[in-house]
């Protein structure tokens, strides 16, 4: 990784395979027994851990040496690449399954990772064949134990899906509160998913990246739902009476204004106002919103979800900003 850093001018490391294989103990389908392993934990125990199994007393305990290995790595990892390239983002592609049932199987613990800072961005292999399946494999994005300045996206797989599933799955993932999502994998992104994706991705040429530019990703995100609301009340498609359509435009402006001058001059100051300023104007959407929200329940809540998730660009945003200025 070291080499990787210093020689090339690369975005980040993502780590993958980062944990032990499955296992299965009840069928003495287990891993980690290497010479060093079993030393350092009979050093620990006074017991070698290929003489105890599921039900042991000191089970529970090599599960946790275990996990201990794969968290020091990504602990250790991250401190040093930070330290060679502060700006490097780092990453992981993890496991969507239930922390209990995941920690036995793989002992890869990538809720820790995200509570103490060791890695940036991580990425649910929520790979599924039909947008069904996806949503039943995204709900631990929505984990409410995890830090609300986490940056947690979906894994959307390509090979073998058929463009007009993917699309669905994109569109699915856009109505929550989700800050993006990553593509598995590039070798998979045919011409004709590429064509499709440029008449349905924004007219901008340029995006900026959420995991790298969170404060310019929150100011364009909430400019395109501006230019939504405008041309539906420009249609005569937003139910909403001239005082509340005045008020969220005069609101939103300010909003508007506090973005672009968060994403322009990144500051503490400019945070605080930003983060006030979107607090506010969420207080009062549902508001606003109350004669539209009668007959278009859902399209508000999509809007509902597209404010929380600015929320969390700002607080991710904030994280990297703090976690800089330690590094450096």
């Amino acid at each position: 990784f070291d080499e990787i850093v210093r020689n090339y001018d690369v975005d980040g490391i993502q780590f993958d395979y980062i944990r032990y294989p499955f296992q299965q103990p009840q069928i003495n389908q287990t891993f980690g027994y290497s010479k060093s392993s079993r030393y350092l934990f009979k050093e620990m125990t006074g017991v070698d851990p290929i003489e105890i199994s599921p039900g042991h007393p000191l089970w529970n305990q090599w599960t946790g040496f275990r996990i201990h290995q794969v968290d020091s790595f990504v602990a250790r990892a991250s401190r040093h690449l930070k330290k060679v390239k502060p700006e490097l983002i780092i990453s992981a592609s993890v496991f969507p399954i239930e922390q209990r049932d995941r920690l036995f199987r793989l002992q890869q613990n990538w809720e820790e990772w995200m509570r103490q800072g060791w890695v940036d961005m991580m990425v649910l292999m929520t790979y599924a064949l039909d947008t069904g399946n996806l949503e039943e494999r995204i709900e631990l994005v929505f984990d409410d134990s995890l830090p609300r300045s986490s940056l947690v996206i979906p894994g959307l797989r390509l090979l073998k899906v058929p463009d007009p599933v993917t699309i669905d799955q994109l569109q699915f993932i856009r109505n929550l509160p989700i800050s993006g999502f990553s593509l598995f994998a590039t070798e998979n992104l045919t011409p004709s998913l590429q064509g499709v994706l440029s008449r349905v991705q924004s007219s901008e040429k340029s995006q900026p990246l959420p995991y790298r530019e969170p404060f310019k990703t929150a100011l364009t995100r909430y400019q395109s739902l501006q230019k939504e609301w405008m041309f539906l009340a420009n249609k005569q498609g937003l139910k909403m009476d001239k005082d509340s359509f005045k008020n969220m435009d005069a609101q939103g402006k300010q909003l508007e204004k506090a973005l672009n001058q968060l994403a322009m001059n990144p500051s503490r100051q400019n945070l605080k106002i930003a983060k006030q300023t979107l607090r506010q104007f969420q207080q009062q959407f549902p508001n606003w919103m109350g004669n539209h929200k009668q007959t278009y329940n859902y399209q508000v809540q999509v809007w509902e979800n597209r404010l929380q998730t600015l929320d969390k660009l700002l607080l991710y945003g904030e994280r990297r900003m703090i976690s800089n200025s330690k590094i450096r």
